[in-house]
């Protein structure tokens, strides 16, 4: 099942779409004749698919949030990826610039940044304010989602997953809110969520077919995620387990080829990390607490009560700047990945949306316990690989609100990779399980009712 899109396609037609948007109005019109275009060129070819609208579809209603933003609408860290990005600017990406100020100013990984200051430095070329020029820098995180629809796509087809299951679990992933708001992002969450996806394509790749070839691909990525935040080393877990899974099945346990390829994918952490070791280097924190953020404290609650705490079930939005705080932090997950921290219009259509997260968050829970019984790919190394992926972030997330007691440390954009895992074990349970009739019917009412109550509700605000 060929998906019509391919990282190239969506890399130039983004950026073509991010140079109309600085000078021309009307680019949605311009992405929607685009798409019409390649779609009817698909279509008399006799290769257009399901696949194929389920993405363009995704891709159009992303382009719409992203352009119909203003300037720092709902936004994470604004301002520190603002300033960095500028300072590029300033100092011609250090051709001339010092490099001294970044040390006591800057602690995110440059990647992102440096990416965004050539967009904003073109952007003022064209005439806009640096705002304005910083603004279109949203392109970089609808390219990153829109690969990561890509690149998912053929990950979920290197498995022998029911081709209905596959089809049904690819448009939950794509129509995800998150997705969407990530979309829309002036910062690295985006891009850092791109190369982990493509961490675990491309590791499942060398795991497959343990190649030094394969295992430069993965270095790369691995690199590109360090150096673009640093919970995209996370995703060493996960190459560390596939890793052993390959140790345990070679006979010759000191085989030099393999251990050679495990030595180049640990370069690619090292190189991924040398931002942090440049930090610490210079005294300076990897991960500084919020500022003038007293509004999110939570330490007034005790583990137990974040942990099991309930009572906020009811409240739609974790509306933090006007005080209210959700300081159940399964809650948390669940309200930001679809509303983020913000108020959001159509409180009917929000709660119906509201309520059919939490039945999937049910569901996905339910079926992981599938991957202790249901083989994902040929061995059960994947499974190994996904159990302790998950446990994982899980653990990293949990230190990271237990050491910064604020609600933004909960939020879902920290745990936003086990999304990918999560439909990747739910495709397999689906298709291992064979759910009753009334089953399927089930899932297929709550997922139109889903999207099309993200659409009312995205329509009603933006």
């Amino acid at each position: 099942m060929v998906l019509g899109f391919n990282l190239f396609f969506v890399f130039s037609f983004t950026v073509f779409l991010m140079l109309w948007h600085m000078v021309l109005p009307y680019t949605m019109g311009m992405g929607g004749i685009i798409l019409g275009a390649y779609f009817g060129w698909r279509y008399k070819k006799g290769k257009l698919s399901i696949q194929d609208v389920i993405f363009a579809l995704g891709f159009i209603f992303n382009l719409w949030y992203v352009v119909s933003l203003d300037i720092n609408v709902r936004q994470y860290d604004y301002f520190n990826f603002f300033m960095q990005a500028f300072y590029f600017v300033e100092n011609d990406f250090f051709i001339d610039g010092p490099l001294g100020y970044l040390k006591s100013a800057y602690y995110q990984p440059p990647f992102f940044a440096g990416i965004a200051g050539i967009i904003t430095k073109i952007g003022m070329l064209f005439g806009m304010t640096r705002e304005e020029g910083f603004d279109e820098a949203r392109f970089i995180s609808l390219f990153a989602v829109s690969g990561v629809y890509v690149i998912y796509w053929r990950f979920l087809n290197l498995f022998k997953f029911d081709k209905k299951v596959m089809l049904w679990v690819y448009a939950g992933f794509v129509f995800l809110s998150f997705h969407t708001i990530l979309s829309g992002l002036n910062n690295n969450d985006a891009l850092v969520y791109f190369f982990m996806v493509m961490i675990l394509y491309k590791g499942y790749l060398w795991y497959c077919d343990a190649s030094l070839e394969n295992a430069f691909k993965v270095s790369l990525f691995v690199m590109l995620a360090g150096m673009t935040k640093f919970s995209g080393l996370m995703m060493m877990a996960y190459l560390g387990m596939l890793g052993l899974a390959l140790l345990i099945e070679r006979k010759n346990k000191f085989d030099a080829k393999l251990w050679v390829e495990f030595l180049v994918i640990g370069l690619g952490g090292i190189i991924g990390f040398s931002w942090g070791i440049f930090l610490l280097m210079h005294g300076v924190g990897l991960v500084p607490p919020p500022q003038s953020a007293d509004y999110q404290l939570m330490s007034e609650y005790s583990i137990w009560q974040r942990l099991s705490d309930f009572s906020n079930i009811n409240i739609l939005f974790a509306d933090v700047r006007n005080g209210v705080i959700e300081p159940n932090v399964w809650l948390s997950l669940i309200k930001t990945s679809i509303f983020g921290e913000w108020v959001w219009e159509n409180v009917v259509f929000s709660y119906i949306l509201y309520v059919i997260n939490i039945l999937f968050a049910v569901f996905f829970v339910y079926s992981f316990g599938g991957v202790f019984k249901y083989k994902i790919g040929n061995d059960f190394g994947l499974n190994l690989a996904v159990i302790v992926s998950v446990v994982a972030v899980l653990i990293s997330w949990a230190m990271f609100w237990f050491k910064f007691p604020y609600f933004c440390s909960t939020e879902f954009r920290y745990v936003a990779i086990l999304m990918p895992f999560g439909f990747l074990w739910l495709a397999n349970f689906l298709t291992q399980k064979k759910l009753p009739k009334w089953g399927n019917v089930t899932l297929a009412v709550l997922s139109v009712l889903f999207v099309f109550a993200k659409v009312i509700v995205y329509l009603s605000t933006i």
